[in-house]
């Protein structure tokens, strides 16, 4: 199911994060979302505003995850 499977991408995309030198705030930022699956409370917005974070990161990694 859709749940299980977001729970599964969320948990095993961490470990490639950190092993890829992803910055700190972006794994925290994923972790957000991690967390939020393992609640099954993963919301749309939560998504986008993830998502926003992660690409406006690329360009500028000083830039704060704020949640």
């Amino acid at each position: 199911n859709q749940t299980s499977e977001t729970k599964r991408l969320a948990a095993e995309s961490l470990p490639l994060f950190q092993s890829l030198g992803i910055q700190r705030e972006a794994i925290a930022a994923w972790l957000v979302f991690q967390q939020a699956a393992e609640r099954e409370v993963v919301t749309l917005e939560l998504v986008k505003e993830v998502a926003n974070y992660l690409r406006a990161s690329r360009g500028n990694p000083e830039l704060k995850f704020r949640r």
